[in-house]
């Protein structure tokens, strides 16, 4: 997992090619002018997700764990909390893996770790790294961009 914020992420090239692209075309290319839903930037290998969604309570939220793909969670307005940990730690399966949608779910544990992202900060989530975003709130809406970068078979 790697937290930072925006304008610091090409210090993170040369992890892999795919996230590599996304540095690259951040560079060219203005968040501003993503429309919302998901837009294809590389076939199936990278692709961008813009969105302006409700937020979850804690009773709600659910940990996300995928194989294929890294996650980069950029925070546009205003703000969101995620909580993170490591798959073993979870223990109340909500839903098997998927491999078409390569995601499996769990009940969020508020025990574990939790970050506080403001606009134009990020978090970058490799595969296998569980994360429960979308914590601002039942009562809330955030406007976010998540970046899906293809890591893994």
């Amino acid at each position: 997992m790697i937290v930072d914020k925006l304008n610091n992420l090409n210090r993170y090239k040369n992890i892999h090619p795919n996230l590599d692209f996304v540095i690259n075309w951040l560079k060219e290319n203005s968040l501003d002018k993503l429309v919302e839903g998901k837009t294809l930037l590389k076939n199936d290998d990278v692709f961008v997700v813009k969105v302006k969604m409700d937020g979850y309570n804690l009773e709600s939220g659910l940990y996300e764990v995928h194989k294929k793909y890294a996650d980069l969670h950029i925070v546009v307005d205003p703000r969101e909390d995620i909580y993170y940990a490591q798959e073993e730690e979870l223990k109340n399966l909500k839903k098997e893996f998927d491999t078409a949608a390569d995601i499996k779910l769990y009940a969020l544990d508020t025990t574990r770790n939790k970050l506080s992202l403001n606009s134009n900060e990020f978090v970058f989530f490799f595969p296998g790294e569980a994360h429960g975003p979308k914590m601002i709130g039942e009562n809330e809406i955030m406007d976010k961009i998540i970046f899906k970068i293809k890591m893994g078979q």
